[in-house]
């Protein structure tokens, strides 16, 4: 999470607070303008009420009430409390959203686009200094992605979900997250070969999240109510977690079992989570893009903005 985002949702918090608090003080109208004094005895403190009117003489009136919690007492407090609270939560949001507006964040991908063209090829030390990858770099190497047709390890005779674009999956959850990561122009592979604690696997997708600019693992567990399948699966994110990989960072995991489908808002609602840049300005991708260089790779067909 960048700091735009963390700042956007501070604004949004401050401000669901603020029409909370402002609700509330209406309730207390009638306590503007009253004040309180007090002292205290014997550990016990006593009020005398300042009242929102004053004497012919331009003194304020006092009213002794001793040391009872009034409803009076309790609403004056609200009041005082109610009222420093909106006007700081109206500074705070104000800052929010200036600093919204000027702060821009240092990352060579952004110049890029930005600078005329003797600049967009920038040296690999502009990116190690800012600590950011070169994605243009992640995408052309992304986009060489060869399907080992012989490895018979990847169980061709179970690829039997076909798309209007012929390409193939294992179910139609695969499917339907396939087509949410398309449709949002995330450049993503399909079952890329891996390597995990020393061997070879096919993840359901490896994505490039534009968000948090690093390469996340997708995987779709799609019969858990199967307790063979669900051991499998129990082994397999052990497996994950020893080689590093950690849930939200940079691996993302979806259930289903027969009674409780994954559904399209579902996957809508991970991917723009933790893959979209809400700020990034490119365009979603038209159409599926390319294919390995040789052209035979079909199935392992790498898809992003061109």
């Amino acid at each position: 999470m960048d700091y735009i985002e963390i700042t956007a949702r501070k604004r949004i918090e401050c401000e669901r607070m603020l029409e909370r608090f402002k609700r509330e003080m209406d309730k207390y109208r009638s306590m503007q303008g009253f004040g309180l004094s007090a002292y205290t005895d014997k550990d016990r403190i006593y009020y005398t009420i300042l009242p929102n009117r004053r004497n012919p003489d331009g003194t304020r009136p006092k009213e002794y009430v001793g040391s009872s919690e009034t409803d009076v007492i309790t609403g004056i407090k609200m009041y005082k409390f109610l009222h420093d609270s909106i006007r700081i939560l109206q500074k705070d949001i104000d800052a929010l959203r200036r600093l919204e507006r000027k702060y821009q964040e240092v990352d060579p991908n952004v110049f890029r686009k930005k600078w005329a063209a003797p600049y967009k090829r920038l040296p690999e030390e502009c990116f190690s200094l800012a600590r950011k990858p070169d994605l243009e770099k992640w995408r052309k190497r992304f986009s060489k992605v060869h399907y080992l047709e012989g490895n018979e390890s990847i169980h061709t005779e179970s690829l039997n979900h076909f798309t209007e674009d012929s390409d193939i999956y294992r179910s139609k959850s695969e499917e339907l997250i396939s087509k949410s990561l398309s449709s949002h122009g995330l450049s993503y592979c399909y079952e890329y070969p891996t390597e995990v604690n020393g061997r070879e696997v096919y993840p359901d997708f490896t994505v490039l999240s534009e968000k948090n600019q690093c390469l996340y693992i997708w995987e779709h567990f799609g019969m858990v109510d199967n307790p063979e399948y669900l051991e499998k699966t129990f082994w397999k994110l052990c497996e994950y977690q020893r080689a590093g990989h950690i849930i939200g960072n940079d691996l993302i995991v979806t259930f289903e079992s027969r009674d409780n489908p994954l559904n399209g808002a579902r996957i809508r609602s991970i991917v723009e989570t933790f893959l979209v840049d809400p700020y990034s300005d490119s365009p979603r991708a038209e159409h599926f893009r390319g294919i390995d260089a040789s052209g035979t790779a079909e199935r392992n067909r790498v898809y992003g903005p061109s």
